[in-house]
């Protein structure tokens, strides 16, 4: 998640990966059924401003994405025989 926000942030896009607000766990209101961990790999996005503006935010965001996932494909073994 870190490698993804700075390539956000180096397109010009402020995204915050959800790990920045996650608060410390408590053993006694842990829900062991739904760990938080499992919710830390998810980002933030808040978009304000003109349609042009969000318009350009959003295109940034999925090419930021697809870029990065097409990346990490790359490194990826494959699994096929």
């Amino acid at each position: 998640m870190e490698e993804l926000f700075e390539r956000l942030l180096d397109s010009g896009l402020v995204i915050m990966p959800a790990s920045i607000f996650a608060l410390p766990s408590d053993a006694e209101h842990d829900d062991m059924e739904d760990p938080i961990e499992d919710r830390l790999n998810y980002l933030r996005a808040t978009f304000a401003g003109t349609e042009e503006v969000m318009q350009q935010g959003l295109h940034i965001l999925g090419q930021t994405l697809r870029e990065f996932f097409a990346d990490e494909a790359k490194l990826t073994p494959s699994t096929a025989a």
